[in-house]
Parts: structure tokens; sequence; C-alpha cells
């Protein structure tokens, strides 16, 4: 499991089929729980997990 944590420079809204909608503020803290070629996978606090792009690095979230 990856040690490491984004946090959001930018808002994110994320739906997903048969959940509520969530909105993420901006210096939302996530957890990377699992690195793919072209993104991460990440967990918040609220155990809703979703996929981010590694292209969006610095653009919608940093690492940390």
């Amino acid at each position: 499991m990856s040690n490491i944590l984004i946090e959001l420079i930018q808002p994110i809204k994320h739906e997903k089929e048969g959940y509520e909608p969530k909105l993420y503020d901006q210096g939302t803290l996530l957890k990377v729980i699992h690195e793919a070629h072209d993104t991460y996978l990440v967990k918040g606090d609220d155990e809703f997990s979703f996929s981010v792009r590694k292209a969006d690095e610095n653009v919608k979230w940093i690492k940390i």
C-alpha cells in the first residue's frame, strides 16, 4: 500500500453510479491506495474511493 497523500488545490465534484455526488473542497487530503499507469486510486476520510489523473498534478492536486 502507498504512503502517498495528495492535497486538492481545486475542488472536485465526483459522481459515481449508485452513490450521491460528492464534493471535495480545496485543501482536502486524500490517501493514494493504488497507483496505475496514468491514475491514482485515492480514498478520503469518508472511505469513498475514486481515481484522479496523474496529468492533473499541480493543476487540481499536489503530492504532500
